[in-house]
């Protein structure tokens, strides 16, 4: 992957990210257009009794329209999408896991953003976590407890239609490590299920050195996510309003003065003055 010519641009992240998410929409209506056009064309010939002949000249058209619409798109949004990759810039990790569930993602496309990942995920922070929707939290989950294992969370695969991502060939080593930061990313922005999820696998049986090794970084990984969760429950508690008493609310005096009104305020006299009065 070539590096940009200029590296440090402020405001190009997210530039490249609005850009992504345009391309993204043009190549899924553009999908969704074609698809329709060819049911459209199949359903008037068989109803207008037209030729086979013209039937499969007209699929035929319709799918080389469609392969060379959708390669456009798809080569643009490859390219906007190697640019956000090589910056790995925490701002674009979400649509970086949306990346995942897209169903005509290119394997090269997925190589690329998983390494993106592996770079970006160390650098995600606790104050990252409003990032996060449900659905990439149940990613990182997936990615943590079976990336070569797809026995381990077929429900998962099987909802969001990314089998094919976790059968992509990778070296043993970026998928050890991907699954290691993957844990550490789950310690700062995981919830309740996340410490569910781990406590199973923990108790899971051990079947290689280095699921024992996963299992050793999850212990730790989750008494450090406990911890977050308990601050975070008695930081709710503090914050959550009190009910009233009446008996120590701050209310206006109605004590009547003792004094005159008029000798309330006046002029401070001195010791002399006073003697001549």
């Amino acid at each position: 992957m070539s590096n940009p010519t200029t590296r440090t641009i402020p405001n190009e992240i997210p530039e490249l990210i609005t850009k992504l998410k345009s391309q993204r929409k043009k190549r899924k209506l553009a999908h969704h257009f074609v698809g329709t056009l060819l049911y459209g064309a199949i359903g008037i010939a068989i109803f207008s009794n037209m030729a086979w002949v013209m039937l499969l000249g007209a699929i035929f058209t319709l799918l080389l329209l469609s392969a060379i619409v959708l390669q456009h798109l798809t080569e643009s949004e490859m390219t906007t999408l190697e640019r956000i990759c090589w910056y790995e810039d925490t701002r674009s990790v979400s649509i970086l896991m949306d990346t995942f569930f897209e169903q005509e993602f290119p394997a090269v496309m997925f190589t690329t953003v998983v390494k993106a990942l592996n770079g970006i995920l160390p650098k995600i922070t606790f104050e990252d976590k409003k990032m996060f929707t449900p659905r990439h939290v149940e990613l990182l989950h997936a990615l943590f407890l079976q990336y070569h294992d797809t026995r381990m969370c077929n429900a998962f695969i099987a909802k969001n239609h990314i089998s094919q991502r976790f059968k992509t060939p990778l070296s043993e080593v970026l998928c050890h490590s991907l699954r290691v930061r993957a844990l550490r990313t789950l310690v700062q922005i995981g919830d309740e299920k996340t410490a569910r999820v781990l406590k199973r696998f923990i108790q899971g049986t051990c079947r290689s050195s280095i699921q024992l090794s996963l299992q050793k970084l999850a212990i730790t990984a989750l008494i450090e996510l406990e911890k977050w969760l308990n601050r975070e429950g008695e930081a709710q508690t503090l914050l959550r309003a009190s009910s009233p008493n009446d008996d120590f609310l701050l209310r206006p005096s109605y004590a009547t003065a003792t004094e005159p009104p008029e000798m309330l305020l006046r002029p401070i006299q001195s010791d002399t003055e006073s003697e001549h009065h």
